[in-house]
């Protein structure tokens, strides 16, 4: 093939490449028809399947956190991202968690700590919006954690629905109130 040859191919494919290039550019800029979804105009649905940031719950009928103190979470968590520290308290069926942190910073969005919960106090959140410039701005508390369970459970319904599993702290009010009559 001659130099000609190759320098008219070469041209044509510029030319195609810029005529695609310049017409996005006129519907994006001069048209203002953007391809990106933005604040402005509202976020994508997300779906209900998507592993966010963990949250913890409480039971809403009777306003305790569903956590028993099982540590099972902890124990299961592949990155050793979660730390609980438990005590048995009055009125709370299992052991209290007095303290429950999550190191965004080591966490995999596995699912794992959702699944091994023998009660509906873990589900995934749908926040995705979460950063931090520093390590210790991903360590989240218990209450920023029981914020967004609060938030998701009133988005997509109580706990119980969202992960099947039954609440101790309603079973454990059952057994209070037969005991009472």
């Amino acid at each position: 093939m001659s130099f000609v040859g190759n320098f008219v191919r070469a041209t044509i494919g510029l030319m195609k490449g810029l005529g695609i290039t310049g017409k996005n550019f006129l519907r994006t800029v001069a048209l203002r028809q953007a391809m990106t979804i933005t604040e402005k105009w509202g976020s994508r649905k997300i779906a209900d399947r998507y592993r966010g940031i963990v949250a913890l719950t409480t039971d809403l009928q009777t306003g305790k956190e569903n956590c028993v103190g099982c540590m099972a979470c902890m124990r299961v968590c592949p990155g050793h991202c979660i730390y609980i520290e438990v005590e048995r308290r009055e009125g709370h069926h299992g052991r209290y968690p007095v303290k429950f942190f999550v190191d965004l910073s080591l966490c995999s969005f596995c699912g794992l700590c959702v699944e091994v919960c023998p009660t509906p106090s873990l589900i995934h959140s749908h926040v995705w919006q979460f950063g931090g410039y520093s390590r210790s701005q991903l360590l989240l508390g218990k209450g920023q954690l029981l914020n967004w369970g609060d938030e998701e459970q009133t988005r997509r319904g109580d706990a119980e629905l969202i992960t099947g599993k039954r609440s101790q702290q309603r079973r454990a009010k059952k057994t209070d109130d037969k005991q009472a009559e």
